[in-house]
């Protein structure tokens, strides 16, 4: 009989998260390999990577060292002309994220028939997700036993296995209470593991797959796979059940800004034209006085000059009540000129009123030798009494140009501003918040989000955790359970639109993947916003150029709930 064990972590100060793990083997196998079977007959993908060289598969009735049946891959790949051949299939379930808090096994029972080499592709394995990737590869010491290795770059684990005949593997993985996992290596049937707590490497670029086979080898080799085999405790849903989309404002391109006043009523402030900023526009702010059921025009933070837009800011509330829009854009008069010099000063407006009328002032610093600055996301009201918000400026040129990315203090409740330090180099977009214990957080975006913190009130920063390529820029929330919240563009092929990510100790630990929210129809997509209502729902605000319901620019709007969406990839929250 089968007993589970229960591994509970506490994530805030009212709710815990609980991962019901099944001891002994996963039962539900979901892909398989077995014997002489023609993989591509069995639902794998055959993937030629690179076409030099050679590779000769076969099927084999009974090998003549064990007498099993295989499938035999034999690859005389060399450094001039390297090969790869291997069989791949890429289950919605390694996207969905159910793979990363449930236990599965990958097992390989196979002969490596090469002699002495050292660890290539040629013989291997691997799983990996959209965070984490497991690579298992196989080669025969001088002595002809089986030597396997775990990982590529690293951390990479070796160890031997006696004799040269078939052998089966076991990669068994372990989810733990943070949202990432290890794997331990068996063989044989061994009670003690070759390898134990692998963590895994950094996915990459790397798309999820579970893959076999000989995977872009420079050197020869030869295997003999009788067994492939990919089981989870628990059969995963295909997709994760997104919330119901809803269009909020029609042909924008939006990029929008939630700020919410204490009477409840939701001002979204954001570019008003229904292109990526190819167009004269303003920056308009749209109003919601029923929880983001309807919105209407209220007023205009920031309007455009001839041949120019304003389109990048920040927004947020004053310690007086008011709120403040930081707004820059670009000339578009003469497209020639340099870059960094079509990049209008921000505009500083304020409105008393809620948005309906503003008064804008033209002081905004500048740092020597970059360009005027672009702010982003959320102007936030510190603990010492300032108002903060990022911006990023760029260095000279349009060819080879780079962006970097600042902290920006206001000691007036938001009328002037100063640059207090700079985030980071080579980044831009960048969300920031301030926990309850001080330590500053901002998400940098960059190809994906560095995230920083600093324990000095912003003076200094410090990069710790980051989000996979392609998923950028973010935004902070706390939720009414103490929990901080990070919403994302996602801009993988395939899987564009928002992501979030929940984090119960965001100044130390962040999940190594994103639970999907919102879908759009291609990368020109994201920039969420969100806000949480006293019953616990959560608003997410983004843009799309499309969506599976709306097929034109438009500013979206997705209600869900955090403890749903966990439940819907597998993890029990109470």
């Amino acid at each position: 009989m089968r007993l589970p064990i229960l591994l509970t972590f506490q994530v805030a100060a009212i709710a815990c998260i609980t991962i019901s793990v099944a001891a002994g083997p996963p039962e539900h196998v979901l892909i398989a390999h077995r014997g002489a079977a023609d993989p591509t007959t069995e639902g794998w993908r055959r993937v030629v990577v690179r076409k030099k060289g050679t590779i000769n598969e076969r099927a084999i009735a009974a090998d003549p060292v064990g007498g099993l049946p295989a499938w035999s891959i034999d690859d005389d790949g060399t450094g001039a002309a390297p090969i790869a051949l291997n069989y791949q299939l890429s289950p919605a379930f390694l996207d969905a994220n159910t793979i990363t808090h449930l236990r599965w096994r990958y097992v390989l029972h196979l002969r490596v028939v090469e002699g002495a080499a050292k660890p290539n592709f040629s013989v291997c394995g691997e799983v990996a997700t959209l965070s984490r990737r497991y690579m298992v590869r196989f080669t025969s010491d001088g002595a002809g036993d089986t030597v396997v290795t775990l990982g590529l770059k690293g951390p990479v684990q070796t160890a031997t296995v006696a004799g040269d005949g078939y052998h089966r593997f076991v990669l068994d993985y372990t989810p733990s209470a943070n949202g990432s996992g290890t794997v331990s290596l068996t063989a044989d049937g061994a009670p003690e593991p070759l390898i134990a707590d692998y963590a895994g490497e950094a996915a990459g670029n790397v798309a999820s797959r579970i893959v076999w086979g000989s995977n872009q080898s420079a050197t020869a080799g030869h295997g003999h796979y009788h067994l492939v085999e990919f089981a989870m405790e628990k059969k995963p849903a295909e997709d994760i059940p997104l919330p119901p989309a809803f269009v909020a404002v029609d042909n924008v391109c939006a990029w929008p800004n939630l700020t919410v006043f204490p009477d409840g009523d939701i001002l979204a402030t954001i570019y008003s034209m229904p292109s990526h900023g190819g167009g004269e526009g303003d920056a308009q702010c749209w109003a919601s006085k029923d929880q983001g059921k309807t919105w209407t025009l209220r007023g205009t933070p920031a309007a455009h000059e001839p041949g120019t837009c304003r389109m990048n800011l920040a927004a947020g509330l004053a310690r007086n009540g008011d709120i403040v829009v930081l707004c820059s854009g670009w000339d578009k008069l003469d497209m020639k000129r340099p870059r960094h010099e079509r990049i209008l000063k921000a505009f500083v407006s304020r409105s008393t009123d809620q948005g309906a009328t503003w008064k804008v002032s033209t002081k905004f610093p500048k740092v020597e030798g970059m360009s005027e600055f672009i702010p982003f996301g959320d102007i936030i009201q510190a603990q010492d009494g300032t108002l903060c918000a990022s911006g990023y400026a760029q260095t000279p040129g349009s060819k080879g140009y780079t962006y970097h990315s600042y902290f920006l203090r206001s000691r007036d409740d938001g009328s002037t501003w100063q640059v207090e330090s700079m985030i980071a180099e080579k980044h831009n977009e960048t969300a920031i918040f301030q926990l309850a214990d001080g330590t500053w957080l901002a998400a940098a975006r960059v190809n994906h989000m560095d995230i920083y913190r600093s324990t000095d009130n912003g003076t200094t920063w410090e990069q710790f955790a980051a989000t996979t390529g392609s998923q950028h820029p973010g935004h902070f929330l706390r939720l009414n359970d103490g929990r901080l919240l990070l919403t994302h563009g996602d801009r993988r092929a395939g899987l564009e639109g928002v992501g979030v990510r929940l984090s119960s100790d965001p100044a130390n630990t962040w999940p190594e993947f994103s639970i999907p929210i919102a879908r759009a129809l291609n990368t020109d997509c994201g920039y969420p916003s969100s806000v949480q209502f006293p019953d616990g729902r959560v608003m997410t605000a983004f843009y799309a150029k499309g969506s599976p319901t709306h097929k034109t620019y438009h500013m979206g709007v997705v209600f869900w709930n955090a403890n749903e969406i966990m439940e819907g990839i597998g993890v029990d929250v109470r």
